[in-house]
């Protein structure tokens, strides 16, 4: 994969590779690429969608680019034309499912780190089902040459503390898409801070970090990114930390 991204080659039959037939055969523009991963998304077409991704990330777009200038604004459109009833709610589950999958495939087929690398773990609080943006978290880092896992989605901080204090990441992630109760989300991650090793990064991220969590971050330990391009940007000093 990395000669295919470094040399430009034209793949003649992608399938050999495991790859969807079409990849690397003269890539859409990421413009006509987001017309098109949004009508196989709303059309529940997983092939399409997995081809429109492969395609560019075999044509040298980093995971970064692919999360934040195709897969967010598509999931964004897609959750615009449901509040509009441009499309039913079962489209835009099935369309999510169909990401999902489409992010396991290209997280298949990523350089994988060195044993050594810095070791990055995190997942979802409890009552927040979205798995989506915590795994373009992991695939971003996998991609930087972090060893990085995401835990799960609507996990107790109990086990996401247990889980920290077990595995000893240089980082631990918290993407909150989704606050199902606010007093004990905060509650709760305050004892998490307090449970878990000094040493560690904590990153929070989300459209509902709550203020008082924003409130936590203070330039060293914990760190608010509102977006994956921030998150990128402290990986270089984080991992050295």
């Amino acid at each position: 994969m990395r000669f295919l991204r470094d040399k430009q080659q034209t793949l003649v039959r992608p399938e050999l590779l495991g790859l969807p037939v079409g990849v690397g055969q003269g890539s859409l523009s990421l413009s006509r690429s987001q017309e098109a991963l949004m009508e196989a998304l709303e059309q529940g077409d997983g092939e399409r969608c997995r081809r429109v991704v492969m395609d560019l990330y075999v044509g040298g777009s980093s995971v970064l680019r692919l999360s934040e200038e195709l897969l967010t604004p598509c999931l964004h459109k897609l959750g615009e034309s449901w509040e509009c009833g441009r499309v039913e709610v079962y489209q835009e589950h099935r369309a999510c499912e169909v990401l999902n999958r489409t992010l396991y495939d290209l997280r298949s087929v990523l350089v994988q780190p060195a044993p050594s690398a810095p070791v990055a773990i995190g997942g979802t609080p409890p009552g927040d089902n979205y798995r989506l943006a915590s795994l373009m978290v992991e695939l971003v880092l996998v991609d930087e040459g972090w060893n990085a896992i995401s835990l799960g989605s609507s996990l107790p901080f109990a086990t996401m503390a247990a889980a920290a204090q077990f595995h000893e990441p240089k980082l631990f992630w918290l993407s909150c898409s989704h606050v199902a109760d606010r007093s004990a989300v905060e509650a709760d991650f305050t004892e998490f801070l307090r449970t878990t090793p000094q040493e560690m990064r904590v990153v929070l991220g989300g459209q509902c970090v709550t203020p008082y969590l924003r409130e936590q971050a203070d330039g060293d330990r914990v760190q608010y990114c509102p977006d994956l391009r921030s998150l990128h940007g402290g990986l270089a000093s984080w991992g050295r930390a």
